[in-house]
């Protein structure tokens, strides 16, 4: 299927247009809605760790009419033995018109194409209850403008993903950008997902709405990918702020996470390496499970361990000169902040303060040669190594994870970081760390 441009507008019970091989967009302007839209969705409403409606904390599910306990459910066909490179869903011809919600043999995405989908162009406005793009094989981005609301994934594909350029507001969905292999080459991104923001996984993404978290089909794989090479990209997500079940590689560009408030999840999470030789890279949330980029990096990196802090609290860290490396106020609470851009230099004390006055210009939180003032110093740090770690006194114990995806290798427990009350300075912990 070719779109090369013209006005469309679709309101569809289910795909709003499939492609049973590959769909190109060169230019248009398209409207698409699915099934009841995104607010229909259980999965984008329910945040990571809730439990379902009418079911308390620690309550078994109930055993359906007719099942035993420890019987496993029947499961509808296609679901058993789904394709390994078809939608399962894609020709189904169910009559949803009656209740598009709790048929889980409909799908309902917004663009969709069993083998490659490749837009160029246009401006697209999507609300869609399933995914909003959807390839059952490789997807690329070279341009265009997205206004996404989606209740399951907003930019899916099963095998690779490449975002050239564009400009990507994904508003709300359940998991945001979602692939095996994902490279970010440019382009303008915002994210908001009620999971996890940008996901590298594996496997076919089969289903379309189950009502419970984490049941996405889309699995564990040791070789999923993420590679940043350039743009900008804002993610808010409940989940994982930037979650690859394998490796991440950042060598340019911008990224801010603002990351989940509950212990379950952190704005950054691998299970291989994650290598940062450039860019700008803040990622702010709960310290619980806090992971920072692989010491095997080459730009250096500052991990701040802090008491709660309030939402829109400013955070700042200057140089022992003067100069202001970072003023970011995340939108959400936070107790970890993560840190690294080419302006931290080996050998050079920083100092981190938080709240008081951020004035200037800011995008997303993130100030720009803006003057701060007023604020408390909670800690400081000359850097010796690739990783230094900065600790408020009083900041609740932390898995400060640095290099796979339970820590110090693929695995392992991590380094828990105590409040510092010991006398040492943080530079001594950091080398018993690096020791152990």
């Amino acid at each position: 299927m070719y779109i090369e441009g013209g006005k469309i507008n679709i309101t569809s019970s289910q795909d709003g247009i499939q492609a049973e091989t590959e769909l190109l967009v060169a230019d248009g302007d398209i409207t698409i809605k699915t099934g009841e839209g995104s607010k229909n969705s259980i999965k984008s409403n329910q945040t990571p760790g809730q439990m379902p409606e009418g079911m308390t904390k620690g309550e078994r599910p109930t055993i359906p009419d007719g099942q035993t306990k420890g019987e496993r459910p029947e499961m509808p066909q296609d679901i058993r033995h789904p394709s390994s490179n078809q939608d399962t869903n894609k020709n189904s011809n169910t009559d949803v018109s009656t209740n598009t919600s709790t048929d889980e043999n409909t799908s309902m995405k917004a663009l969709k194409a069993t083998t490659n989908i490749i837009i160029d162009g246009g401006t697209f406005n999507i609300d869609s209850e399933d995914d909003s793009i959807h390839s059952n094989a490789n997807a690329i981005i070279n341009g265009g403008t997205f206004e996404i609301a989606s209740g399951d994934d907003g930019i899916h594909s099963d095998t690779k993903l490449d975002i050239n350029g564009g400009i990507i507001n994904i508003s709300k969905s359940y998991e945001g950008i979602e692939s095996t292999t994902i490279n970010i080459n440019d382009g303008n991104i915002h994210v908001v997902a009620s999971d996890d923001g940008i996901n590298a996984a594996g496997g076919n993404d089969v289903s379309t709405e189950t009502g419970m978290p984490g049941n996405d089909k889309f699995s564990s794989s040791g070789d999923a990918l993420i590679n940043i090479n350039g743009g900008y990209v804002y993610v808010d997500a409940s989940g994982d702020g930037i979650d690859a079940n394998g490796s991440i590689n950042m060598v340019g560009g911008t990224v801010l996470v603002n990351g989940p408030t509950n212990n379950g999840n952190g704005s950054l999470d691998y299970d291989e390496t994650f290598d940062i030789s450039g860019g700008t890279l803040v990622a702010a949330g709960s310290a619980g499970m806090a992971q920072m980029p692989s010491d095997s990096s080459s730009q250096k990196i500052l991990n701040l361990s802090l008491t709660s802090q309030e939402a829109n609290t400013v955070v700042n860290i200057k140089s022992s000169d003067g100069k202001n490396i970072l003023t970011y106020s995340p939108s959400k609470n936070y107790s970890s902040v993560i840190v690294s851009t080419p302006d931290i230099k080996d050998n050079t004390k920083y100092t981190v303060s938080v709240g008081g006055t951020a004035k200037g210009e800011a995008k997303d939180g993130l100030y720009f040669d803006g003057n701060y003032s007023g604020g408390t110093e909670v800690g400081s740090e000359t850097t010796s190594s690739i990783i230094t770690n900065i600790i408020q006194e009083g900041a609740s114990t932390s898995s400060m994870r640095g290099h796979g995806g339970q820590g110090g290798r693929p695995g392992g427990k991590g380094h828990k970081m105590q409040p510092n009350t010991s006398g040492q300075t943080n530079n001594q912990i950091n080398s018993q760390i690096t020791e152990q």
